[in-house]
């Protein structure tokens, strides 16, 4: 078993895991991070997938502006956030409850938007529920199917000593 071939495998597994995961650990709503800003847009990124296996999900970027600069948000696509993000009007006050966390930690990835004390999209317990769910199964997956290219990869190893 080549180190080289160990490593490739568990570089494209961890890409793949990273591609789909956002947060590890799903935090909650009382140990995320608050930010009040002005409304600006929002839009949607759309990932083109046949539907029969759609691993990777369509984002809503939301922007907002605060610190004196416009930061963007990402949040699930699902049509009830886009129904309230309609209602939202541009330079409107808003407070975003968000959270980086690995392995995107470059990436807010939001979970709450409030407007004036009232929220105005939020994630329900049992939406974050399935989602950790589905989280911890890709992630054992994603294990396994590394174990499984480690365990080919030892028996399928060439034997060059064996000659008779």
């Amino acid at each position: 078993m080549k180190k080289e071939f160990m490593f490739l495998m568990f570089a494209l597994c961890l890409s793949v895991w990273v591609i789909v995961v956002d947060n590890v650990f799903i935090p909650g709503f009382d140990h995320l991070t608050q930010k009040r800003g002005l409304y600006s847009r929002y839009r949607i990124k759309e990932w083109k997938g046949d539907g029969k296996l759609d691993l990777v999900k369509d984002k809503i970027i939301i922007y907002a502006h605060s610190d004196h600069a416009e930061e963007f948000y990402y949040l699930e696509y699902k049509p009830h956030f886009v129904a309230a993000m309609n209602n939202l009007q541009a330079g409107e006050t808003i407070t975003l409850k968000y959270s980086q966390g690995f392995p995107k930690i470059w990436q807010r990835t939001l979970y709450e938007i409030e407007q004036g004390g009232l929220p105005v999209l939020r994630y329900s317990e049992v939406d974050l529920n399935q989602k950790q769910t589905f989280i911890w199964k890709f992630t054992g997956i994603m294990g396994g199917v590394f174990l499984i290219l480690c365990l080919l990869s030892f028996l399928n190893k060439p034997k060059w000593n064996k000659r008779k």
